[in-house]
């Protein structure tokens, strides 16, 4: 079965996404395009869901006939050419429905509605109002009612409007008949299962569509790069960032800071500098200025450290503690009996700077009383007891341990409060090796100096007011700058040492460049993450249009149909010319090209010895027959069995083409609903013939002119074309409409009607001699004559008599007397309806004593 291998492929070969709208169009489910792009994404974002697992037997086995399409009824026509309003036409939904009409009678118009509403490969034709009425404007209008399936549906046509049901209803027709012969056509119908491999590329190329439209939000606006660093390593990579890029990787390339700047700074001067000799002293005597700073700062820190701030108060409390003791001990050992202030700070100072003098001139040990001498350090003059006395009582005070402690903690104290007088003005100092730095590092390092002299100022201020206070000291030197200030100065000096060659200096240029490029980055960081945002989504995108492609599709499809539809065709096209042409069939249908499963053929003349076109070779009628025979292999490909329309299909065909296309005619209304439009009264016969032969279905109708409008449907069909008893019910009811005119007072309308009867009855004689006598053996539009025994034994021909042979005779002479053709003589005479009504009982009294008549054998004919 064509599903079953088509569903095996697409199980094996497509993606899940088309896999699973291949089972929709199996199952005759509708198509939400919407879902199936979102369905598509999501197969490439997350690798895809499982394929659809189902069951599609049972859809496949209805669907060859749940969508069959027929006419049912065409009415409420309104404003196309002359058509009357009230015309409609019921059709038959299985079998032949003929409608026949003189030229003119309106038979085209309804023939140009359905070129519109259905399917006709030849062009498109404007369906206007009555051209010649005051009142032809307007929109030309009808009602058509058709059943789909088992669905009856209504259609509200209007000129240019479309319906895809009707659309699976071919119309052939003269135009259309040159566009099979001339041009590449496509088949219209392909057997179950090969139509939905069109259906899914229709489908994946509208993914396509969506997805294009969907590319375009992703549009991407690159950064453009100076120059300078257009070429730079940074700028390449962005060129080829992608969505797969890393964010790592965007980090590392998008990242810049201060340092970086000051890079460029310093590589832009070591590439525009002159004197790199120079440049190379400068900052080496920068670089020992700044480890000089450091020893500063770190001597620094060792004063305003936490431990260094906790030492200061720490002398301080112990300079505090030393001064209290010994002024309790100059109380006690001077007890006030002296000079104010003995013992002071003042006295103290005379005391040491009199021992001094002693010792130089007496040697240690001789104060205070001079040695063996006893003389005063200061008058020189001689000691007496009590003066002796008191100064040994003074040296013992000096000598104790209180005074000693207390100006070693004297000492320390005031060391301390020099240093913080130093650093209270530390900024002054460091202020011109600032200037020579970078302005990192000199924020950096005027926040620390600043911070060393806001430490001791606050240390001083409280030492001032005698508090001792908690203040957080420094807890870091800055060492982590230095040794970072020192690699850069080492860096800078290195660049400029090779400078001047060539292959450093490309280095130098190209490093700067990547930095430049970096720095742009920097500022467009947000951007540059937005676009590998967009990058991804657009390589999913790509990846869903590469997964929507249909070349696979088209070479299934190309495959399947050379199978099941190129091979079928172009068989059911040389069965057709064989029919209709027979002998002279000098065609071949050939596939021209295979468009995503649609096949396109051309017909093209075999064995030819010159280059030769089909319509410079073959007869007009030879073109007819091969138009028909390439749309009669068309429709053999539609297993739904949809209706077909023919509109004058014969025209330019020999009486031996028309026979054999209307036996096509009904095989094919055999299990389908065909609709015949025609004015060929013969083809018309060999139709009803065909179909009644093969036990075809038929409903007939005529169109008919009334007044200036035309289409007027009348039901059956002409009487030259009814079998005898349908013409002798004809010719009887004109004969009694006559009586009942002439009974009225209405001759012209009376006579009209006796003569239309009188016309009908002679030709109600020649059927006779042709269908009854002869038995159908010779026809006036037949080329065979049929001969031999069996024939005369089968038709009746044995059972004729002169009696049969004097009345027809007679009828034939006197229906001959009246106008029976086109071509009214002045001395016409009405025949009598009485008469005709008379003669039709004979005729019907004749025809049955005929058909019971026994056939004799042919020993008693001769």
């Amino acid at each position: 079965m064509i599903l079953n291998e088509i569903i095996a492929w697409a199980k094996s070969k497509l993606p899940d996404w088309q896999f699973n709208v291949v089972v929709n169009l199996a199952s005759n489910q509708s198509v939400d395009i919407d879902f199936v792009f979102d369905e598509c994404l999501r197969h490439v974002v997350l690798g895809g869901d499982a394929k659809c697992e189902c069951d599609l037997s049972a859809c496949c086995a209805e669907s060859v006939m749940a969508n069959r399409v027929s006419l049912l009824e065409i009415k409420d026509i309104k404003n196309v050419n002359a058509l009357a309003a009230i015309s409609r036409i019921k059709f038959l939904e299985s079998g032949v429905s003929v409608v026949y009409g003189d030229n003119g009678s309106g038979k085209s118009s309804y023939s140009r509605i359905f070129k519109s509403a259905c399917r006709c490969v030849g062009p498109k034709e404007r369906v206007l109002g009555d051209v010649f009425s005051e009142n032809c404007g307007g929109e030309s209008s009808a009602a058509i009612v058709y059943r789909c399936g088992d669905d009856v549906k209504n259609f509200k046509w209007s000129d240019g409007s479309s319906n895809v049901d009707l659309a699976a209803i071919g119309v052939f027709d003269s135009k259309s008949a040159s566009v099979y012969v001339t041009k590449e056509n496509k088949i219209a119908f392909t057997p179950f299962g090969i139509d939905i491999l069109p259906r899914l590329a229709e489908i994946c190329d509208e993914v396509s569509c969506k997805i294009n439209d969907k590319m375009k939000q992703y549009r991407i606006d690159r950064i453009k790069f100076p120059d300078s660093c257009a070429k730079s390593d940074v700028a390449e990579w962005y060129g080829k960032i992608s969505g797969s890029t890393s964010s790592d990787d965007l980090t590392l390339n998008t990242e810049f800071c201060g340092e970086d700047d000051e890079k460029i700074d310093r590589l832009t001067r070591a590439l525009n500098d002159s004197d790199p000799e120079r440049a190379i002293k400068r900052l080496r005597g920068v670089a020992e200025r700044v480890m000089l700073m450091k020893n500063s700062f770190e001597e620094a820190y060792l004063h305003i450290s936490q431990e260094g701030v906790d030492s200061i108060f720490s002398a301080y409390s112990e300079y505090c503690s030393s001064k209290k003791a010994r002024d309790a001990l100059s109380m006690f050992f001077l007890d006030g009996r002296f000079i104010p202030n003995t013992g002071g700070d003042e006295w103290r100072a005379l005391w040491v700077a009199a021992r001094n003098f002693f010792d130089s001139a007496y040697g240690d040990g001789a104060f205070p009383l001079g040695g063996d001498t006893r003389v005063c350090a200061l008058c020189q003059q001689d000691l007496s007891s009590v003066a002796v006395n008191r100064f040994e009582q003074f040296e013992a005070y000096v000598a104790s341990d209180v005074e000693k402690s207390f100006l070693y903690y004297e000492k320390v104290y005031k060391d301390k409060i020099l240093n913080l007088e130093k650093l209270a003005k530390y900024s002054i100092a460091m202020y011109p090796v600032l200037l020579e730095l970078d302005d990192e590092y000199s924020r950096v390092f005027s926040s620390f100096i600043d911070e060393v002299a806001g430490v001791a100022n606050s240390v001083m201020d409280a030492l001032n007011r005698g508090e001792v206070i908690s203040v957080a000291g420094i807890h870091d030197f800055k060492n982590f700058y230095f040794e970072k200030l020192k690699r850069d100065i080492e860096q800078e000096i290195s660049e400029y040492v090779g400078i001047s060659d060539g292959e450093v200096r490309r280095q130098v240029i190209a490093e700067r460049a990547n930095l430049e490029a970096r720095k742009i980055l920097s500022v467009n960081k947000d951007h540059v993450f937005e676009i590998v945002q967009k990058l991804n989504m657009k390589a999913a995108l790509e990846a869903a249009l590469e997964s929507a492609k249909t070349h696979a599709i088209t070479r299934a499809a190309n495959s399947f149909t050379e199978k099941y539809i190129t091979t079928p065709a172009t068989k059911s096209f040389d069965r057709y010319v064989g029919i209709l042409l027979g002998e002279r069939k000098k065609v071949v249908l050939e596939k021209a090209k295979t468009n995503k499963g649609v096949v396109y053929f051309r017909v093209k003349l075999k064995d030819m010895r010159l280059p030769a076109s089909v319509e410079d070779i073959v007869s007009e009628g030879e073109f007819r027959a091969i138009a028909l025979a390439c749309f009669l292999a068309e429709i053999d490909q539609s297993r739904e069995k949809h209706a077909v329309i023919f509109d004058d299909p014969v025209s330019s065909l020999d009486h031996k083409i028309r026979k054999s296309f209307a036996e096509i005619i009904a095989t094919l209304g055999s299990d389908r609903q065909v609709v015949v439009l025609t004015h060929d009264i013969y083809f018309l016969a060999q139709v009803l013939a065909m179909a009644k032969t093969k036990a075809v279905g038929v409903s007939e109708f005529q169109t008919k002119q009334l007044g200036n409008k035309f289409g007027y449907i009348v039901d059956g069909v002409p009487v030259s074309a009814m079998p005898l008893d349908d013409r002798l019910n004809s010719i009887e009811l004109k004969a009694k409409a006559a009586i009942a005119a002439y009974s009225s007072g209405n001759a012209v309308e009376a006579e009209a009607l006796s003569s239309s009867a009188g016309v009908f009855m002679r030709r109600a004689c020649e059927h006779i001699v042709e269908k009854v006598l002869l038995g159908g053996i010779v026809l006036r539009f037949d080329e065979a004559i049929h001969t031999g025994v069996q024939h005369f034994e089968e038709f009746g021909l044995l059972k004729i008599n002169r009696g049969d042979i004097s009345m027809i005779v007679e009828m034939m002479t006197e229906y001959s007397k009246y106008l029976h053709d086109s071509a009214p003589a002045s001395d016409v005479v009405t025949p009598d309806p009485h008469a005709i009504l008379n003669d039709v009982v004979k005729i019907r009294d004749w025809r049955r004593e005929f058909k019971k008549r026994a056939v004799p054998s042919v020993a008693d004919s001769s």
